[in-house]
């Protein structure tokens, strides 16, 4: 029931969130809670987040709320700053969790807020789902109740990489250029292994196309 909920409502909600008054629509409500990058580096990302869903959220309750299993609910949203920093979006999550109660949460975005809040989301049994968190910490076999829509960079730079090789054969290197932060060293971290693989599908050694400063 609550993983129906759960998906049938972030189809909608996995932009972002904003705090939305349900206290006077009749109905049984459902909490989600939000974690966004509303200040900080990251806020040109939270901040577009937060507005898109504004407008959804409120289209949502106009109409009732969402059906599950022939009941309607109405949406009650909670919101908390990550700040795009890993001690800010635990205190968030934490607040979340503990104190709202929530069962669903919506975001981040960035990757050093995402591996910090997953052990709590995990460990509680949260159901989470993001936009993107390039970080690997986000996703690993263990994982049951974090999801992701968007792929991290270092599952598409490989596939790029095979394809640029294959297409451009006077290419003579290719260079990392990421963010000094969890989501740019992840990409290395996790790419470069997987040249090896890429390597053997091509005549040339990778080593005079690579460069990785």
């Amino acid at each position: 029931m609550l993983k129906r909920l759960f998906l049938l409502a972030m189809g909608l909600l996995v932009f972002g969130v904003s705090p939305i008054s349900v206290s006077e629509v009749f109905g049984e409500t459902v909490k989600f809670g939000a974690l966004w990058e509303l200040t900080g580096t990251g806020a040109s990302w939270g901040i577009p987040c937060r507005k898109a869903i504004e407008f959804q959220a409120l289209e949502i309750n106009k109409k009732g709320g969402i059906n599950v299993a022939g009941k309607k609910y109405l949406v009650e949203f909670i919101t908390e700053d990550s700040k795009c920093t890993a001690a800010d979006g635990v205190t968030a999550v934490k607040k979340l969790i503990f104190r709202d109660k929530v069962k669903f949460i919506a975001g981040p975005v960035c990757s050093a807020t995402c591996a910090a809040i997953k052990p709590y989301v995990e460990e509680n049994k949260v159901l989470m789902m993001t936009v993107s968190c390039g970080t690997d910490k986000w996703m690993d076999p263990q994982t049951k109740y974090t999801f992701r829509t968007y792929p991290s960079g270092f599952w598409l730079f490989p596939a790029f990489l095979d394809w640029a090789i294959d297409k451009r054969k006077d290419i003579k290197k290719v260079a990392f250029f990421n963010a000094n932060d969890e989501a740019g060293k992840s990409v290395p971290r996790l790419a470069v292994p997987k040249l090896a693989e890429i390597e053997k599908k091509h005549p040339r050694s990778l080593s005079e196309y690579l460069s990785t400063p």
